[in-house]
């Protein structure tokens, strides 16, 4: 009688469980770093959005992101904070995709991972 002993179906169950883990948990860590990455993108985005309104204003920043355009949706929100008191005038923005942020502040050339002071994210 030929066929595989019950031993041996086992041990193939507990293999295939063993590369089920590691596969999730390598998606699980790419899915990660493209929420981050989705995220930095938002955030030079909604950057160059601020700075054409601010040359347009004769530098001031707008007091929502709304007023360019920019909204929360279904997976991405946005915080925003600024200063149109002080010298120079400042601006801060805080991306968050699904469970990722990433921020940008005036004089920065590219987003961060994190969030602005004041602002929640991960």
């Amino acid at each position: 009688m030929t066929g595989f002993t019950i031993i041996e179906i086992m041990i193939v169950i507990v293999v295939i469980g063993i590369l089920s883990g590691i596969v999730y948990v390598s998606y699980a860590g790419v899915q990660g770093q493209v929420q981050t990455e989705t995220a930095k993108t938002y955030a030079l985005q909604a950057s160059k959005k601020l700075l054409s309104y601010s040359t347009d204003n004769g530098g001031a920043y707008p007091e929502s992101l709304g007023i360019v355009g920019l909204t929360n949706g279904p997976s991405t929100t946005y915080q925003y904070t600024f200063d149109n008191v002080s010298t120079p005038k400042t601006y801060c923005v805080t991306v968050t995709n699904n469970t990722k942020s990433a921020y940008i502040a005036k004089g920065q050339s590219e987003a961060i991972a994190g969030a602005c002071v004041g602002h929640t994210g991960s």
